[in-house]
């Protein structure tokens, strides 16, 4: 059997004092990967087709900020749950991005319904996951780790390792990059070759030059021929 990598990242964008999301993939996997409709700003749904089981990958940027900011990321969280309830059955679930929350400290209300959620929805992270800042305020003083790659859990989990980059002095992003490598084998669908019929454009056309062409070409066929061919088949 044929094992490849499969290595996803995620990149995580403020625009104009927003937030958004986007997921970018190898061109040479492209056959394998299916947006789904499910996402909004926040979020993008995936289906990567592997031969094992398919995966649904959930790629979210978590509410942050001051106002009215618990129940915002309450909200988030319930719009996963259900993305997740939709997908659990035929795909195996990997949940990814900037939560805003951390799974290793108690102090914010953030946290505390992040890890209730991961109880409530089975999730969990991969075997010797690295405890590592994956955030770094302006000062670069204060630091935590909100970026995450989780799975649900099942009896033949999602095989992959994670890894947490340094911070690098001209990474001018508060979050370092961090990257899972998932095994398995993709199975790539064939590309459909469909033929190009040109047409012409009428509008440009020289209609007395197609005129003398299409009277030209008349003239070439021998239409005795064409006669006895007819007759040929009557009989």
């Amino acid at each position: 059997m044929t094992i490849s990598t499969l290595q996803i990242s995620y990149v995580v964008e403020v625009i104009g004092g927003g937030g958004g999301v986007a997921t970018f993939w190898r061109k040479s996997i492209e056959n394998a990967v299916k947006y789904m409709p499910d996402g909004n700003e926040r979020t993008i749904v995936l289906t990567v087709n592997t031969k094992e089981q398919p995966i649904c990958l959930i790629n979210v940027y978590m509410p942050s900020g001051n106002e009215n900011c618990d129940d915002k990321y309450k909200d988030m969280l319930a719009q996963l749950e259900e993305i997740i309830e939709k997908y659990q059955e035929k795909y195996q679930i990997m949940l990814c991005g900037d939560l805003n929350a951390s799974l290793h400290r108690d102090d914010r209300s953030r946290d505390m319904f992040l890890k209730q959620f991961i109880i409530n929805n089975e999730l969990e992270l991969a075997n010797k996951y690295p405890i590592k800042p994956t955030f770094y305020n302006h000062n670069k003083i204060s630091k935590s780790q909100i970026d995450y790659f989780l799975h649900k859990r099942a009896e033949k989990n999602i095989r992959y390792t994670v890894s947490i980059s340094d911070i690098e002095p001209l990474n001018v992003s508060d979050h370092t990059i961090v990257i899972a490598e998932v095994l398995g084998t993709l199975n790539k669908k064939q590309r459909q070759i469909t033929k190009m019929v040109k047409r012409p454009d009428w509008r440009k056309c020289d209609k007395d030059r197609y005129q003398e062409a299409i009277t030209t070409k008349l003239k070439e066929i021998d239409l005795t021929a064409i006669k006895t061919t007819t007759e040929a088949m009557e009989i």
